[in-house]
């Protein structure tokens, strides 16, 4: 009896090592995305959704995206995504629910307009409410949500320039911007090439390793508290059986029955799978969290100046099925 309440444990530790193994597979993520979506926890669905699309690209899990950002109001975004969706040409599982994705899609664009910036200086950065989108001159309009937007456009050398600008779903909005230099004798931003731009570069980082050894150890430590309840609950079994057992005549006896010595032994040995789970679970627990919490943090360092090139706007959006 005690070998197999040892081997039960055993297993049940199996199961879970198991269930991580298999958690990063795409399928798995998006069912677990759907179901999250069921419950009206889109966030969440969609951060199992972009870990699929990572995994396994392919036009579905790209299209399950866009659809968990649509539920989340990331027009911009979902509607890129949705676009390349149904761009796929063959694919059986978008060619099922086209005319669904494509109506999605019509509902996506009544939140996205397009603006297109005039003007301004070489290599100025255009930000929309305070976030930045690009830099002057335009290859194309960017796509940008409906609304009322802050518009502001920046150039070393120049003062900066803001108005408020009123993007229209389906149409592009124009905005000519005039930039005034600080300094009339200076050379145009433009001069002699692109104007240089200030990079961040992250510097390798020195809690890299303590932080994944912290959250094995939290990883493991959940196992074992696992576990712990386990062998609790079969311990309690044990015992329910035995007091439900007329034969039995009490833990206090000296002559026990056959069967009733088993359910003694089956409750002492969980017992001691319980004890052995949660104190070996909580320590490592803890351990984890205390390495994590205290590992050294990434640094960011200002580098010399450097030229950019143009960059786009993207934002994020999608749904479910």
């Amino acid at each position: 009896m005690q070998g197999r309440a040892i081997g039960l444990a055993v297993v049940a530790a199996l199961v879970l090592v198991t269930a991580a193994a298999h958690a990063e597979d795409a399928d798995a993520l998006v069912t677990r995305g759907l179901e999250l979506r069921v419950q009206g926890k889109d966030d969440q669905a969609l951060v199992l959704f972009k870990r699929a699309d990572a995994l396994a690209p392919s036009p579905r899990t790209r299209a399950q995206v866009a659809l968990a950002e649509q539920a989340l109001g990331i027009w911009v975004s979902a509607e890129a995504h949705l676009g390349a969706a149904l761009a796929a040409q063959g694919d059986p599982w978008i060619e099922k629910n086209r005319a669904a994705l494509t109506a999605a899609l019509d509902v996506v664009k009544q939140h996205v307009g397009s603006l297109e910036v005039l003007g301004g200086a070489p290599g100025a950065e255009v930000i929309i409410d305070g976030a930045k989108v690009g830099v002057l001159p335009m290859a194309a309009p960017w796509r940008i949500e409906v609304g009322r937007r802050s518009l502001e456009i920046r150039a070393r050398g120049y003062h900066s320039a803001s108005r408020a600008t009123e993007i229209a779903a389906g149409r592009t909005t124009r905005e000519t911007i005039d930039l005034v230099r600080e300094d009339p004798s200076a050379p145009a931003s433009g001069a002699g090439g692109a104007p240089p731009e200030t990079r961040i570069v992250m510097q390798p980082d020195p809690g890299a390793t303590q932080r994944i050894v912290g959250w094995v150890g939290v990883g493991t430590g959940a196992a074992l508290l696992a576990t712990g309840v386990i062998g609790l609950v079969a311990r309690q079994s044990a015992v329910s059986s035995y007091n439900d057992d007329a034969a039995c005549p009490g833990r206090g006896s000296a002559q026990q029955p056959t069967q009733c010595q088993d359910y003694v032994s089956s409750a002492n040995s969980w017992r001691t799978v319980s004890i052995i789970g949660f104190i070996g679970g909580g320590v490592l627990t803890a351990g984890g969290i205390v390495l994590v919490a205290t590992a050294p943090a990434a640094k960011t360092t200002a580098l010399a100046r450097a030229a950019c090139g143009t960059s786009g706007f993207g934002l994020v959006c999608a749904g479910t099925f």
